[in-house]
């Protein structure tokens, strides 16, 4: 049983038979069991024999699941909505958390609309709300989603064309995304080749369709974020 979708910066995957090396990504991420339960090792605490968890953006984890499935939900930080998830269950404070056990799993259609999050989850979550991010950056972050496949970004060129010193936009940056510029150019091309390889191409055309110089080096990354390869989540 596989199902990996992505739209508007979430992304859903259900899958079975899952353990990851520690890894780290952007992300807020929940986890759901429901046949059995799992194992979650943080860099601050451990967490055996629990069927939910909701895990922090940028926070060192493992995950060690059984023969029955599981569903990752992932939600980028840069979301309205991810801040109020965020600000609900106080993951400014708190590196991870356990949830309680859902009776079944969600379609993916109630995720991406937020719906599973309101009712099932009883979060008061109001769509298209204000995004707190500084317009240039935001204007920064349309850009680089938008040409991944053919610019290697500058950070000189950024911060120029939105006014800013290197020095004053690349910390503006790292506040207000969390990440330094780098790794978040990283995690775009991530997503952005794993949506070209769930539509069936071959791993090499979706590297270079992200901006990889080569499929090796998605492969990396990805398992760098992920803990697990591409191809063992992606093409079953």
């Amino acid at each position: 049983m596989i199902a990996f979708k992505l739209t508007r910066g979430t992304a859903y995957y259900v899958g079975r038979n899952i353990s990851t090396e520690m890894h780290t990504h952007h992300a807020l991420e929940f986890i759901f069991g429901i046949a059995k339960p799992f194992d979650l090792i943080t860099a601050g605490k451990d967490f055996t024999g629990i069927f939910a968890a909701v895990i922090a953006p940028n926070q060192p984890h493992r995950f060690t699941g059984g023969n029955a499935p599981y569903l990752f939900i992932f939600l980028e930080p840069e979301l309205p909505e991810t801040g109020q998830i965020m600000k609900h269950f106080d993951l400014g404070k708190k590196k991870a958390t356990v949830l309680t056990k859902l009776t079944c799993l969600p379609e993916a259609e109630k995720v991406f609309d937020f719906s599973f999050f309101v009712n099932d989850l009883s979060i008061k979550v109001a769509r298209g709300s204000a995004n707190p991010l500084d317009e240039r950056i935001k204007s920064v972050l349309v850009l680089i989603k938008n040409n991944l496949a053919h610019q290697q970004f500058n950070s000189e060129a950024l911060a120029a064309g939105v006014f800013l010193s290197t020095s004053r936009f690349l910390h503006l940056f790292k506040e207000q995304i969390g990440l330094p510029l780098r790794k978040y150019i990283l995690w775009c091309r991530v997503l952005h080749a794993a949506e070209h390889l769930l539509q069936g191409n071959n791993l090499t055309a979706c590297a270079h369709a992200a901006g990889f110089s080569d499929s090796a080096h998605f492969s990396r990354t990805f398992s760098v974020l992920f803990g697990v390869s591409p191809s063992s989540v992606l093409k079953k």
